[in-house]
């Protein structure tokens, strides 16, 4: 994770192992999805009640800052 130092920011509570699992480009395949804040708990609905696995509100779009992604708990 180290080559996206000046693109991603990690809080100090995220661990080293952490931060491997989320810079891991093998982890990102089909696992995120976006939609507007005001129709996720009606994409949430539609996801756990059709799918034998648990999604979740992860993070959100924000304005650019210094860093292109935030990883904070």
């Amino acid at each position: 994770f180290e080559f996206l130092n000046k693109e991603l920011f990690f809080s100090k509570n995220i661990k080293e192992f952490q931060k491997l699992i989320l810079s891991d480009a093998q982890t990102s395949g089909g696992l995120l999805i976006s939609c507007p804040k005001s129709e996720s708990n009606k994409m949430l609905n539609e996801l756990n009640e059709n799918s034998e696995f648990d999604s979740k509100v992860i993070g959100q779009f924000r304005d650019k800052g210094e860093y292109s992604i935030y990883c904070e708990e």
